[in-house]
């Protein structure tokens, strides 16, 4: 049965609304391919990409579509090829016809406006998601597809997610732009994977949320305007770790500084916290937002910036040395060692060296004196 799914890829590319007889886009979430690059080929019934050289199966491209792994993925990918073939159209294409036929602006609003009473709705309260978080938040219901959709505000795109099988469904031939949510003025922003972990965290206190989505971590540098802080919100497991690092890396790109933590052990994600505990989610973003706003900020583009964005972290950072001494008993009574860059100045055979590695910091003067 494996190997059937997997033989399928055709099929099931063909049901994302691409022409597999021409290259399409990448479907790599980490490469953004502005020129289409990849291609199915038949004889080895793969998709194949020539600019970053992924090699997908089936399987492979189920799990970039729904975010399913393992066992989950598989059960999946059995079901969906058997409901293709007792029904006339696979789930993917309900939710295409009806936006078709009345137009993507109209679709949007129109599952907007039959959200309030629908199973989606229960469904998302049933997660700790209030019907006032999803509404103001422009999330909507297709009973056709029974799927929640997710509006992505002024960027005039959506994305539908089943909550039957968790399948993710996006609009055919666009790119994914990142899902913000909460306030975007806000200069501390969390950066989460999908889209019910971003509503869950502005469910329990944060203000600015962005979740990645399937479009990938470069996107996060068009974040605009640019947050001074970032906290990372990874799933509890080694994909969403590694996930959480290569956020973490273009965020730091951009010089944003970066808070990256994972919910407590038991819960895989933040919305498993908020069903199970939502006072404890609260509670963690409350301690997430003052430990964050200790790191020292990126590079400010002015001294007004500075002054209000970092000069308050910066002094509350140097505070913990306070009690960093030298050894020198005449230069602690004038101050301590903090870190930053210290220069020592002398004429020559002074003993600049070897006062440096008198200090009570040995492994400092070693980094300094001998960096090798």
């Amino acid at each position: 049965m494996r190997e059937e799914v997997k033989d399928r890829l055709e099929e099931y590319l063909r049901d994302l609304g691409i022409n597999v007889k021409k290259n399409f886009r990448c479907l790599n979430p980490q490469h953004e391919d502005e020129h289409p690059s990849m291609s199915y080929d038949k004889n080895r019934k793969k998709a194949h990409c020539f600019a970053c050289g992924v090699d997908y199966d089936t399987f492979d491209v189920m799990e970039i579509k729904t975010g399913l792994h393992g066992a989950e993925l598989f059960d999946y990918g059995y079901k969906y090829f058997e409901k293709v073939k007792n029904d006339k159209k696979s789930p993917l294409k309900v939710a295409e016809d009806h936006e078709r036929k009345i137009g993507k602006g109209d679709y949007v609003e129109k599952c907007k406006k039959a959200f309030e009473g629908s199973s989606g709705e229960k469904y998302l309260n049933g997660r700790g998601i209030t019907t006032e978080t999803a509404k103001k938040n422009g999330v909507g219901y297709d009973e056709k597809s029974l799927s929640l959709v997710f509006e992505y505000h002024e960027k005039n795109y959506y994305i539908t997610r089943s909550i039957e099988n968790k399948t993710y469904r996006k609009p055919a031939g666009e790119t994914e732009p990142l899902y913000e949510i909460g306030e975007k003025s806000e200069k501390i922003a969390y950066v989460t994977e999908g889209q019910i972990d971003a509503l869950s965290l502005l469910q329990a206190g944060a203000k600015r949320v962005v979740a990645i989505g399937g479009g990938g971590t470069t996107k996060l540098k068009e974040l605009s305007p640019k947050p001074v802080r970032a906290i990372i919100v990874c799933d509890n497991d080694e994909a969403g770790v590694k996930t959480g690092d290569r956020i973490k890396n273009e965020l730091e790109k951009v010089e944003i500084s970066c808070l990256k933590i994972k919910p407590p052990e038991g819960y895989k994600d933040s919305n498993d916290v908020l069903k199970a505990n939502p006072e404890l989610l609260s509670e963690l973003v409350k301690n997430w937002d003052q430990e964050v706003k200790e790191l020292p900020a990126g590079a400010s583009d002015n001294v007004e910036e500075y002054v209000k964005e970092t000069l308050n972290a910066e002094l509350l950072r140097f505070q913990k040395f306070k009690d960093r001494k030298t050894g020198f008993s005449n230069l602690d009574e004038e101050t301590s060692l903090y870190p930053g860059l210290y220069v020592l100045g002398a004429i020559s055979s002074l003993g600049k060296t070897t006062f440096a590695h008198q200090l009570n910091c040995p492994s400092l003067s070693r980094q300094i004196f001998n960096p090798k």
